[in-house]
């Protein structure tokens, strides 16, 4: 029995330098960022919310902001819905289905350029 537990713990001691230094890798790689909802509930739908994302992003990376939370990207049930009444999840402002094309927040080519920047 004693034999079986000093293994064990000689075990134990042989590997835990190199998971510490795994999990200190991990650490030094983590980003405390600052994340920002870039939407609200009565944003206009005029179709350049992704144009203003994009236009905004050197602002926003001045101020410390990493991340941005966006609106769901595809069309809504409505042109005022806020993209959580999903009507076309694959439709992210490519497709005139519901009278348009763009969803409220822009267009699919918008949506990447303000990815893009």
């Amino acid at each position: 029995m004693f034999k079986k537990v000093t293994i064990v713990g000689l075990s134990v001691v042989m590997f835990l330098p190199s998971i510490y230094e795994g999990s200190k890798a991990y650490a030094d790689t983590v980003n405390n960022g600052t994340l920002m909802q870039y939407f609200e509930w009565y944003a206009p739908n005029d179709g350049n919310h992704w144009n203003r994302l994009r236009t905004d992003v050197e602002n926003l990376a001045e101020k410390g902001i990493t991340s941005v939370w966006i609106p769901p990207a595809y069309k809504g049930t409505t042109q005022n819905d806020v993209g959580y009444g999903a009507y076309d999840l694959y439709d992210l402002g490519e497709f005139n289905q519901k009278g348009t094309v763009r969803t409220k927040y822009g267009t699919k080519a918008q949506l990447k350029s303000a990815i893009d920047a």
